[in-house]
């Protein structure tokens, strides 16, 4: 059997080819550390109700795209790190939501997208104004991959000037003085010519990968995030839902940037080219060569992510697991110690916590070295190393006590499934073992802690 310590050892060079310190295993990966007229699902068939799914790129604002881009940043440099979780830096989305068990307030996070379940809208996506809607996507605190970054909530009150149009911001201002949080749209409650009615709407009633109409940067009007769909989409009550503009005219005519001698052409970024009329065609040509170029963009990148979501990825396979926990949390006595019966343990991952006290416990008694012999509780977790190379998690061999309690890391339940578990390890500090024959173990010995009922209903899911 082939066994290789990893460690940092600065005084022990002989062993440098073999020693390093771990990457603490991040699984929801823990922190401290956009108006192009993209028709989207503006006009929906009316009749059955339409499930919107995930926000994509053709179906988000600019302001959300420039911080999806953001993430992809931070996903790629933490990849370069060695982090390997982060390295499908395509599947990179900013989302305002929660995290771990631990993180329960709404606080802007990148996310994997393919982490983010479908069945409900539990985090939020921003159009153009910084406006805030729930948008479709559900994080499940035990596999999800993110990392917070508060710098987003700056990025959108600085970036909301370039991409809203002062007009909309207006009609968003009237609206917040009815109703904190409302804001401006015109074509909700039909898909049809009937609703040129500017009016003022519950956020929470709409749906942001759903459009409807808002006013660009020349006072006309133009697709953006925040619809309804199917016949309930009128299914509102005026002065409960939403609530008329009878002055949108004035307040947008007030707005106009414009001598009324020169045309006003929008732009994708604030403010608008005011040109004359002679000038007029040869702008407006320029501006929809750019419009369509950017259009074309997110198209391309609504295929890149798709086909990088398809790809799927290493990572704790929750979405099969049962309704009900099955994992059996290792007792005190259960942590690995040298001297335990293996009769006496009652899990899979008491079992590798022991097989790993004991491959210390070679490490110190027949390879001579001292780091691996401290007597203290050793367990088996699936993480990855310093070595930006390791493509997916590896398991390992670590102390109990040398875990950061702030930090996840991946370990199974009784049936071998994969599933995050407290405590992480830091990179540069950790003393561990790199050991992959433990997912041997694991695949043979499963079928002694597993119940025939609940393996059943495993291989169905």
């Amino acid at each position: 059997m082939v066994r290789v310590a990893e460690m940092r050892l600065a005084r022990r060079a002989a062993a440098a080819a073999t020693a390093c310190a771990a990457v603490a295993a991040v699984v929801s990966l823990n922190d401290a550390v956009a108006p192009v007229a993209v028709a989207g699902l503006l006009h929906a068939e009316e009749g059955e109700p339409m499930d919107p799914g995930k926000p994509t790129p053709s179906t988000s604002s600019e302001l959300q795209r420039y911080l999806d881009g953001i993430c992809m940043e931070k996903f790629a440099k933490l990849c370069s790190e060695g982090k390997g979780m982060y390295c499908a830096t395509d599947v990179a989305v900013a989302r305002k939501g929660k995290g771990t068990a631990e993180q329960t307030e709404f606080e802007w996070r990148c996310y994997d997208d393919r982490r983010l379940g479908t069945d409900r809208s539990d985090v939020q996506c921003t159009d153009n104004c910084g406006v805030l809607f729930n948008c479709r996507g559900s994080v499940n605190a035990a596999a999800s991959v993110h990392t917070t970054v508060p710098e987003l909530g700056l990025e959108v009150l600085n970036k909301a000037s370039e991409f809203c149009s002062p007009q909309q911001q207006l009609l968003n201002n009237y609206c917040d003085n009815i109703h904190g949080g409302w804001v401006a749209r015109r074509g909700v409650l039909s898909a049809n010519d009937s609703d040129k009615r500017w009016s003022c709407y519950d956020t929470n009633k709409l749906e942001y990968r759903l459009h409807s109409e808002c006013v660009d940067n020349c006072g006309r009007s133009h697709s953006c995030p925040g619809g309804r769909t199917g016949p309930d989409r009128a299914n509102l009550d005026e002065n409960v839902d939403y609530a008329l503009i009878p002055e949108a005219a004035s307040l947008i005519g007030s707005e106009l940037p414009c001598e009324k001698s020169l045309v006003c052409v929008a732009t994708l970024h604030n403010p608008p080219r005011c040109v004359s009329i002679s000038d007029a065609d040869v702008v407006m040509r320029e501006e929809r060569e750019e419009q369509e170029k950017e259009k074309e963009d997110v198209l391309k990148e609504d295929a890149r992510k798709a086909a990088a979501v398809r790809g799927g990825g290493e990572a704790p396979p929750q979405d099969k697991r049962l309704p009900e926990p099955q994992f059996h949390i290792p007792r005190k006595d259960e942590l690995g110690q040298t001297d335990a019966d293996v009769a006496s343990v009652a899990s899979l991952q008491g079992l590798l916590n022991l097989k790993c006290a004991r491959e210390f416990r070679w490490l110190c008694k027949t390879q001579k070295i001292d780091e691996f012999c401290v007597d203290e509780a050793v367990v088996a977790r699936k993480d990855y190393g310093v070595y930006a190379d390791t493509a997916a998690p590896i398991w390992r061999c670590m102390y109990e006590n040398s875990m950061d309690s702030d930090l996840l890391s991946i370990c199974v339940d009784d049936c071998g499934q994969l599933m995050t578990c407290e405590g992480g390890i830091d990179p540069t500090k950790v003393v561990h073992a790199r050991w992959e024959a433990l997912e041997i173990v694991a695949k043979t010995r499963k079928v002694d802690f597993c119940s025939g009922a609940t393996q059943a209903r495993l291989s169905e899911a």
